[in-house]
């Protein structure tokens, strides 16, 4: 991931820098290597996001890890309380 990160850095340096070079009249010609520049950026930070995810183990979509696990383990509880009374009648 880090490689990746440095090499949108890098392409977004080259394009800033070859703007800087030309001039703000010459725009139009870098205007293709601006858009290719949040494409490339966009689609390699989605894929970032998603591998740190995986490596988390997906708990970077939870607040708060011990109340989600908590309440799961309450409803399993309860659930258990529930076949129990039946079983017992």
């Amino acid at each position: 991931m880090y490689s990746t990160l440095q090499a949108c850095r890098a392409y977004l340096f080259a394009v800033g820098r070859q703007l800087d070079t030309l001039g703000a009249g010459h725009v139009r010609q870098v205007r293709k290597d601006c858009a290719g520049v949040i494409l490339y950026t966009a689609e390699n930070a989605t894929w970032m996001a998603g591998e740190a995810i995986q490596i988390l183990g997906g708990n970077g979509y939870t607040t708060n890890i011990r109340s989600a696990a908590c309440g799961a383990m309450r409803s399993s509880m309860k659930s258990a309380r529930a076949r129990a009374r039946s079983a017992a009648c």
